[in-house]
């Protein structure tokens, strides 16, 4: 039982810092409600937060990560519209994609 609530627990922590969509006031009353509520805390930041795709520092998010360079012109923008069609990328973020993928 430690363990899997530790590993939530984590889980959550690395979410919150690596989650640069997070203003930054944002960030530090998460860390504080799960040090205070560690085991609720974690819990109700990852069912509200954890669908969102995380923010590297490139600006992308990381379901907008390009597939595989090795990867031909059209399997790209399959992969890319199984995404879309998942629910994965919004309008805007498959149409950057895809135009990115073309130039």
């Amino acid at each position: 039982m430690v363990i899997p609530v530790t590993l939530l627990w984590i889980s959550a922590l690395f979410h919150i810092i690596v989650n640069s969509s997070l203003p930054g006031w944002s960030r530090a009353l998460w860390v504080i409600v799960i040090f205070l509520l560690p085991i609720l805390g974690a819990l109700v930041y990852l069912v509200v937060n954890g669908n969102h795709a995380v923010v590297t520092a490139d600006g992308q998010t990381s379901s907008q990560a390009a597939p595989g360079r090795s990867a031909d012109l059209p399997a790209q923008l399959q992969h890319l519209a199984d995404l879309h069609r998942a629910g994965d990328l919004s309008d805007a973020e498959f149409a950057t994609a895809k135009a990115a993928l073309i130039d």
